[in-house]
């Protein structure tokens, strides 16, 4: 398979599928090396990553679309391979687009007085990483609607709808997910964490985020990198509000 990815000035890009070749893949472009592009997105310009980002995301919609979903039938490239058709030429739905990424919600659950920031751990990650909370959105729901209904199935913690607001969002195609991050607050802050899917759900206080962020964490805590992660961004996000709340809190006591 492959893809035509666009053109820059004079250079097209292309992107090719050679994970099925029975040819070693160091002998395919000799004194280069195949590396996996989750692990070195943190080491990519924004454009670059963007590109490569692209083309495994289409790359792997190619792979598990070889067939119409309607009849049948094989599929083929057309278009550069923007698109697949129907070999069936009597098939009344021929032409197969890239599918939409899948919707996921990302919180940073920060409680009343913003001095604490809702942090869970999922049994996958790596020792002492927490980050925010995060679940697919459903089918016929909103996205604030995912965001209330994920925290308060993963943490038991109630949202104030009203407080959601949108912050920024994230392709993530591994395999195809649009990461839609949000900032939150929480009006209910007595935790009941749901264990078949979270190890655990904590409350943390900045200081203890602040430090994990300048790289001296305390024990137990990691971040993710703000750079690879809209989840990182969303934490340090949290900490620019709480130190600003911490800022009004000491002005208005000074007035008094």
């Amino acid at each position: 398979s492959w893809v035509l990815l666009g053109r820059h000035a004079d250079t097209y890009f292309v992107a090719v599928d050679v994970s099925a070749l029975d040819v070693p893949f160091e002998h395919l472009l000799p004194g280069c090396e195949f590396l996996e592009l989750r692990t070195i997105v943190p080491l990519l310009s924004n454009a670059t990553a963007a590109v490569l980002g692209h083309a495994r995301a289409v790359l792997a919609w190619m792979e598990r679309t070889r067939f119409c979903a309607a009849c049948a039938s094989p599929l083929l490239q057309a278009l550069g391979g923007t698109k697949l058709r129907c070999t069936k030429q009597s098939c009344a739905h021929r032409d197969h687009f890239p599918r939409t990424q899948d919707p996921v919600a990302l919180m940073a659950v920060s409680d009343p007085s913003r001095r604490r920031l809702l942090l869970g751990r999922s049994k996958g990650f790596p020792p002492r990483m927490y980050s925010c909370l995060a679940g697919f959105v459903e089918a016929g729901e909103s996205l604030e609607e995912a965001v209330c209904r994920e925290v308060r199935e993963e943490s038991g913690v109630v949202l104030d709808p009203a407080s959601i607001r949108f912050h920024s969002s994230q392709p993530w195609p591994f395999p195809c997910s649009l990461m839609c991050g949000f900032m939150a607050t929480a009006c209910e802050l007595s935790i009941d964490v749901d264990r078949e899917e979270m190890e655990d759900v904590r409350w943390f206080d900045a200081t203890e985020v602040q430090r994990a962020c300048n790289g001296s964490p305390p024990d137990g805590l990691l971040l993710p990198p703000a750079r690879l992660s809209i989840s990182g961004q969303l934490i340090r996000e949290w900490l620019k509000e709480a130190a600003g709340a911490e800022r009004g809190t000491g002005a208005m006591a000074g007035k008094l």
